[in-house]
């Protein structure tokens, strides 16, 4: 019954699919989602992180780190950095809690930064790296334990005190499908139509996976450590994969776009976004319990891309980057906030205090 009215919900979407497949594809082009007439941005993508019991969001689709946190099922804009370096922008940030501090880790081409925004009115710059081969920063990821940056000259992967201690020979133009695995044994790439799957230790590709791919835009992969498969969306179905390449289960969205997938490792259930919209669905039996349309959700003309889930006292928060705004929603995928994107949010900003506080990194 629930896949039935499933697939009668995506009969009813599939004729504006086409439309929305030209907005995505302005959506997905890096470093260009602002129009020639400098209206809003798009978002597209972030991270998010619970810090002692309170949730906080990042993003640095609008070229300025934008940070967000969450106050009784609000969304609210807690901080907005500038990039330093006069007309140049943020392409990238994440966040990450080590020591007690929350950090925010932020590339903007020529530097890679570290901030500590533990306290959201006062946020330090800690530490500013240029690369000394005179790689241009593109994105950066983290896992448990690590960073990686995006390059145009390869990937570097960092302690999160920022010291470099291992690279790979490979470039993503797409810096959102490029991630390591939680304990960091692997490397998942997703390269056009291919997931390849890298040994951390030897650098050689273990395993490629053909996707459906109609075009190159932002995927993002999950591996979940307790079960050992890899989750993803490609433009025809939600995959589960083994490490051996056999796909263990599939679920055909059938909406032609699949993007991000996320979920707590130890929930019973995954999420994605297809564009349409967003799907909750049960990882044992792989049917959709929970969806909703992207037109419901934020401001109009969304576009689902970007989604993270993050644990919140026992139950799970979801927010979806949907183009136009950027959605709080609850486990079972209802609508509980959403900031939108405003015209003035992307005009110049004062830079933040540059005292670097160094003693305060780990």
């Amino acid at each position: 019954m629930q896949k039935k009215r499933y697939n009668s919900y995506i009969k009813i979407m599939i004729a504006i699919v086409a439309v929305a497949a030209v907005l995505a594809s302005a959506y997905m082009m890096n470093g260009n989602t602002k129009s020639a007439e400098g209206k809003p941005l798009y978002y597209i993508s972030g991270d998010v992180v619970n810090y002692y019991g309170m949730i906080v969001a990042a993003t640095a689709n609008t070229g300025n780190i934008e940070v967000f946190t969450v106050t009784g099922d609000k969304l609210v804009k807690s901080i907005t950095l500038a990039s330093p370096e006069g007309n140049s922008r943020f392409y990238d940030v994440v966040l990450r809690a080590d020591g007690g501090r929350l950090y925010a880790y932020a590339v903007n081409g020529k530097y890679f930064f570290k901030y500590d925004i533990s306290d959201l009115k006062l946020p330090v710059l800690i530490n500013r790296i240029e690369d000394t081969q005179y790689d241009w920063f593109i994105g950066v990821q983290r896992n448990s334990t690590s960073l990686i940056t995006v390059g145009t000259k390869g990937l570097k992967v960092w302690t999160p005190a920022m010291q470099s201690i291992d690279g790979y020979a490979l470039t993503n133009n797409f810096h959102h499908n490029v991630q390591l695995n939680a304990n960091g044994t692997y490397l998942l790439n997703i390269d056009a139509d291919k997931l390849h799957i890298i040994d951390s230790r030897t650098k050689k590709t273990v395993l490629s996976h053909g996707l459906v791919s109609k075009e190159s835009h932002n995927r993002k992969a999950v591996n979940n450590e307790l079960d050992s498969r890899i989750y993803l969306a490609d433009d025809k179905s939600l995959l589960q994969i083994g490490f051996d390449g056999n796909v263990t289960k599939r679920f055909d969205h059938n909406t032609g776009f699949g993007y991000d997938v996320d979920g707590l490792p130890y929930s019973d259930y995954i999420y994605f976004t297809d564009g349409v919209g967003a799907v909750k669905v049960r990882k044992s039996d792989f049917k959709p319990v929970k969806w909703i349309k992207s037109a419901d959700m934020g401001e109009k003309g969304g576009w689902s891309t970007g989604l993270n889930v993050v644990s919140d006292n026992g139950s799970e928060k979801v927010i979806v980057f949907n183009g136009t705004s950027i959605v709080l929603l609850n486990s079972d995928l209802k609508p509980l906030d959403y900031y939108a994107t405003l015209a003035e949010d992307f005009g110049p900003q004062e830079e933040m205090y540059l005292g670097a506080d160094k003693t305060r990194a780990p």
